[in-house]
């Protein structure tokens, strides 16, 4: 970690880390709903093919909707949020110590 990045690093942490995590929410984790739900159609354009709809892993497309939502945007975002944030404390720890 550099000194630039140390400095944005310092700048993002003193915002908290709850903040990091929504942030990722919108940046991590809308674009892998939207690529999720839109991807199939999209790929069934290029193919001249007719779109049915996305998979459904339960019956209902309202709570299959939900289910990709909790998944991508939550999950998804979350995950990367955590690990992002974990990796760039142990960088900015480990510079601190030497």
């Amino acid at each position: 970690m550099n000194a630039i990045e140390r400095q944005r690093w310092n700048r993002i942490r003193m915002k908290g880390h709850t903040r990091f995590i929504l942030w990722n929410f919108l940046f991590w984790g809308v674009p892998m709903f939207a690529a999720q739900l839109l991807g199939p159609c999209f790929y069934a354009l290029l193919l001249h093919r007719p779109y049915h709809g996305p998979a459904q892993i339960v019956p209902s497309r309202a709570w299959s909707l939900i289910f990709d939502i909790a998944l991508w945007v939550f999950g998804f975002g979350y995950l990367m949020g955590e690990f992002t944030w974990r990796k760039r404390e142990k960088e900015y720890l480990d510079q601190s110590a030497s």
